[in-house]
């Protein structure tokens, strides 16, 4: 833990993964323990002026990222489903909106749909009410607990149990909060966190 806040508060990306696993990737390369793409350090910049942004301005539209059309389009094409708590498709809490999913994070979705023969529903993408998707995550997404996901998903290179880093986290929602939980527990999770 030492490690770890000594290495991101010098600019050393190490999104979720522990200063360890970082060296090893570096090292080996792509294995089965290798589950966080080596990037750029993250640069820390101060933060702007204090005050409400001026009138009118809004969030800003994510930097990279399908619009919510073109990636349900790239999912309904696959014959990929999309479900929400709220049956709807908008960005808000409640909903199941993919504006600012990366096309690579569609496109990898739907190699684990064909590996598992259609077992693939998604049930989150980013819009509001997610601690660790939104336009800032472009590659995270939730789909619905289905025991033929798992060995597909490990079949196109991501690690289970995750503990939401690179790979797969399975969840279970508790009192009305998803909580993590093992992948293989019982009973069983209803729903993985899938991070490309």
């Amino acid at each position: 833990a030492i490690f770890n806040t000594i290495l991101s508060t010098i600019g050393f990306g190490i999104n979720n993964a522990s200063w360890y696993e970082r060296l090893e990737c570096a090292s080996e390369g792509s294995g089965p323990k290798c589950n966080v793409a080596l990037g750029p350090p993250v640069v820390v910049r101060p933060p702007g002026p204090a005050g409400p942004p001026p009138a009118g301005s809004g969030p800003p539209p994510p930097a990279e990222g399908l619009s919510h059309e073109e990636a349900r389009k790239m999912l309904r094409d696959a014959n990929i489903g999309v479900v929400s708590t709220g049956d709807c498709e908008e960005n808000r809490a409640g909903c199941t909106y993919l504006g600012g999913l990366s096309e690579a994070a569609i496109n990898r979705i739907i190699q684990v749909d064909i590996g598992c023969s259609g077992c693939v529903t998604i049930t989150g993408g980013t819009e509001p009410g997610h601690d660790s998707h939104g336009a800032d995550h472009p590659g995270t997404l939730d789909i619905d607990y289905n025991d033929d996901a798992i060995p597909s998903l490990r079949g196109n290179g991501l690690l289970i149990d995750a503990d939401f880093g690179r790979g797969a986290t399975c969840e279970r929602r508790i009192g009305g909060v998803a909580r993590k939980v093992n992948c293989n527990s019982s009973p069983p999770p209803d729903h993985i966190h899938v991070e490309f």
